[in-house]
């Protein structure tokens, strides 16, 4: 094992990150990570595998190359339906993170979502603006820097500045989320 880490660090000049877990059945999985830097692009790229050890075998489970780093621009902003005057960017998709998705959500001023629940949680970051957000029974005034929790299942809403709007980033982890409107209004 030792062996083929310095391997690769070595073709790769770089120094890998390496992780070890176990997995439900016991086997150990090894994680190794690699970030390389394009020189002639803007982008990063990201490489990793795992590789799985089962008894005295060895077997690559996962290998794949991701881009690290992509402008905003290139992603194009889609109207959310349920909300108002709301766009979303889904920036990084769960196809190109392993764990999480990062959405950029565009609210203008006096726009919003109506009171909803999802069954996953929610870590967001306020880019500008600010919004008046409610979080199970709790009502916020969030502005730019703040951080925000939504834990799963926990019904909430917004309603942007009517004068600044609201642009916030939202990380999700990479589940099934399954999105309900609540029938009482939530601004």
């Amino acid at each position: 094992l030792c062996l083929f880490l310095i391997a690769i660090q070595r073709l790769l000049s770089r120094k890998p990150y390496a992780r070890i877990e176990s997995s439900a059945s016991g086997n150990a999985i090894i994680r190794i990570e690699v970030r390389l830097r394009v020189r002639r692009g803007r982008s990063d790229l990201f490489w990793q595998t795992e590789i799985a050890l089962l008894g005295p075998g060895i077997l690559v489970r996962n290998m794949s190359i991701r881009l690290f780093v992509k402008s905003s621009e290139s992603v194009a902003a889609e109207v959310v339906e349920a909300g108002t005057g709301t766009k979303r960017q889904v920036l990084i998709s769960d196809e190109e993170g392993p764990n999480f998705a990062l959405r950029r959500f565009i609210m203008e001023p006096g726009g919003g979502m109506p009171k909803h629940t999802n069954t996953v949680e929610h870590e967001q970051y306020v880019l500008k603006g600010k919004a008046r957000v409610g979080i199970g029974e709790k009502l916020f005034e969030v502005n730019t820097g703040d951080a925000v929790l939504i834990p799963e299942g926990v019904p909430h809403w917004y309603e942007a500045d009517e004068k600044e709007g609201f642009e916030f980033l939202c990380i999700v982890p990479n589940k099934e989320d399954v999105i309900e409107v609540c029938d009482e209004p939530g601004y």
